[in-house]
C-alpha cells in the first residue's frame, strides 16, 4: 500500500518503532520522490545513539500515537530472494 503524503505528514514528531517494538527515537522528516509520495522517513535517536536513521515509508503504520515501520520495507535483494531480518536492522 503506497503512503499518501498528507498521512505520512501527520506521522511527524511522532515515536518510531520497529516491528519487533524496538524504539527507534522521533519521526523528525519525510523524503518524498518526485511525485511527492513518501519514500523515506527520517528518524532522530535519542540519546547515546544520536543522530538520524533512515527508514521505508512504505509498510509504515500508525498504532496509537506511534509509527511502526519494517526496516526492510519489504524490499527484495538483487536475486530476487528477501534478506532476512534481524533484531536492529533499523539502526
Amino acid at each position: 500500500m503506497d503512503v499518501l503524503l498528507d498521512q505520512a505528514m501527520d506521522w511527524l514528531d511522532r515515536p518510531a518503532f520497529d516491528v519487533d517494538g524496538g524504539r527507534l527515537g522521533i519521526v523528525s522528516a519525510i523524503l518524498v520522490d518526485a511525485a511527492r509520495r513518501p519514500q523515506w522517513l527520517v528518524v532522530r535517536r535519542p540519546g547515546w545513539r544520536r543522530g538520524t536513521v533512515t527508514v521505508p515509508a512504505a509498510g509504515a503504520l500508525v498504532e496509537g500515537r506511534s509509527v511502526v515501520v519494517d526496516c526492510l520495507g519489504g524490499s527484495a535483494g538483487p536475486s530476487g530472494s528477501r534478506r532476512r531480518r534481524r533484531r536492529g536492522d533499523c539502526t
